[in-house]
């Protein structure tokens, strides 16, 4: 009788209470990769753009000549080309400097959540039914991968916010450029 029951005992014990929990894992595993990556490629892109604003920031304060501009300020507001050219150069400036500090803010907030391995490598957990540690780890996973999805959805938000304005900025610096090889 002791035989049967400790067969039934070790029949319960391997018993698998979740049997999909290990292709569930693996695409949680997977998604959390996903977004993992997907941050790493915001990087990459706000980088590459960071870098390009500050160049173009250059550019910028390269097209303007401060000191003849300041000569030529109570002439300039005389027509409209010049005026025209101050203000250009003015808001172009101002929207490359938004968009690098946009870049930066974007490089230097990320906050990616991991998966916090000491709350399941704790010895009662070990003792338990794999597809349980599973379930646990699927959790873990599903809350690292939201939160990590919402981080990345709004610096991808905040990235593109940041291109539009510096798209605009080069723009107004083309102008700025075609009114000055036109004009002075």
């Amino acid at each position: 009788m002791s035989d049967s029951s400790n067969f039934k005992k070790q029949e319960n014990t391997d018993k698998t209470f979740f049997p999909s929990s290990t292709i569930i894992l693996d695409i949680c595993r997977n998604e959390y990769e996903r977004e993992f990556n997907r941050t790493s490629l915001v990087d990459t892109k706000v980088s590459i753009f960071l870098t390009l604003s500050a160049a173009l920031l250059a550019f910028i304060t390269s097209l303007l000549d401060y000191q003849d501009i300041w000569n030529l300020v109570p002439s300039m507001f005389n027509n409209v080309v010049g005026t025209a050219y101050i203000l250009l150069s003015f808001v172009s400036a101002a929207l490359i400097v938004t968009s690098t500090i946009i870049f930066a803010i974007i490089l230097y907030s990320r906050q990616y959540k991991n998966i916090n391995l000491s709350s399941i490598s704790k010895d009662e957990l070990m003792k338990k039914n794999e597809d349980i540690i599973n379930v646990a780890l699927i959790r873990l996973y599903n809350e690292a991968v939201d939160y990590n999805r919402n981080i990345n959805e709004k610096r991808m938000g905040l990235y593109k916010k940041g291109v539009f304005i510096a798209i605009v900025a080069v723009i107004t610096s083309v102008l700025c450029l075609i009114i000055k090889t036109n004009t002075f």
